[in-house]
């Protein structure tokens, strides 16, 4: 602990356990650093993510799955918080905000929430001390009177780019490789860039996009790509733990969400000295140039952008040397748990 007595805290993730995403990631990140801080952790999840959790934090199973408003997850939750006695309790996310606000302890704390995306409100988070927003675009939407903004951060690798990996999969190292990363969901847009992806492949024909992730429109992406005849120009790998190589041997890494809180993959690709281009959205709209948006999120805006920045990927490259930079020193793990324990003292009462 670096600025004075260590902290009981305890973090709560509401998800149901079934995808391992941004905001999972960003709390078992956020728990291992804040405990190498000196600080006892423990986690409150669904009981598919204990393994997520290592010695030395302490992990607590409890059914997630389970709606907000089950009374069985309310009692269930309540034991846990008032046998930990926790002095920071810190809700990750929506679900996790609403259900420890309908917690009640004899047992003093306080409550922090952090929120990962743009809401159309923040009444979840009504009985927490303190808001933490995840970029600039959400932080400027809240109305909160204990709003903070504390930007994820990811391990800093500082040397990644210049690390000689072995081409992903097993095409022609003269392929030039287009790289997106994410749940395979709706929200993510991965429609939008294949079509986009089909306007501009017959002018590219060295370029090959592979699409990492998994989820429920996976089906309907791959029926997608068939019906365009882009089976040769699109793959899709599924889920993978360890993207780095990916980043690492990429050319480009193309974002095409319609919403966004703060993109781990922005920062990943951006670490591993990896060009980026986006759909203007919370993150690429704070790190990237405006040369690298798209205009809107359609597929005719992202095709314009792709094509005018495969022909010079170099220069893209060049254009967000800056941003690389940027990400490497101040978007790192440590960083969002210093910050992060800064307002837990802020908050904590004297």
């Amino acid at each position: 602990m670096k600025n004075g007595t260590p902290l009981t805290i305890t973090l709560v993730l509401g998800t149901p356990g079934t995808t391992w995403g941004g905001m999972e990631k960003h709390t078992a990140e956020l728990a291992g650093a804040l405990a190498k801080r000196g600080h006892q952790i423990h986690v409150i999840a669904h009981k598919a993510f204990s393994e997520r959790f290592p010695y030395p934090l302490h992990f607590h199973p409890c059914p997630m799955q389970l709606g907000r408003k089950n009374p069985w997850l309310w009692l269930k939750l309540g034991r846990l918080i008032r046998k930990i006695e926790p002095e920071v309790l810190h809700a990750q996310g929506n679900k996790a905000a609403d259900l420890i606000g309908r917690v009640r302890s004899d047992h003093p704390c306080t409550r922090i929430g952090t929120i990962h995306g743009i809401k159309s409100n923040e009444r979840a988070f009504s009985n927490c001390s303190v808001l933490i927003a995840v970029s600039r675009s959400v932080y400027e939407r809240l109305e909160h009177p204990g709003k903070e903004l504390i930007y994820n951060g990811i391990k800093a690798r500082p040397d990644a780019a210049a690390r000689p990996l072995p081409t992903p999969g097993d095409r022609n190292k003269s392929t030039t490789n287009v790289l997106a990363v994410g749940r395979l969901v709706p929200i993510k847009g991965f429609d939008v860039l294949i079509r986009a992806w089909g306007s501009v492949i017959e002018a590219f024909p060295e370029c090959h996009l592979t699409i990492l992730g998994d989820g429920e429109e996976r089906g309907a992406l791959e029926r997608l790509v068939a019906e365009l005849g882009l089976e040769n120009h699109i793959s899709f790998p599924g889920y993978l733990e360890n993207t780095e190589p990916w980043y690492e041997r990429s050319d480009l890494t193309v974002i095409s969400s319609l919403r966004e809180g703060f993109s781990y993959v922005l920062l990943e690709a951006l670490m591993a000295g990896c060009p980026v281009i986006s759909t203007p959205v919370s993150g690429p709209k704070e790190l990237l140039p405006p040369e690298a948006l798209t205009k809107d999120h359609s597929a005719e805006s992202l095709a314009e952008l792709l094509g005018s920045k495969l022909g010079n990927l170099q220069a893209l490259r060049d254009l967000e040397q800056k941003a690389m930079t940027r990400v490497r020193r101040e978007f790192t793990v440590d960083a969002m748990a210093e910050q992060t324990e800064m307002a837990y003292l802020r908050a904590k009462p004297a």
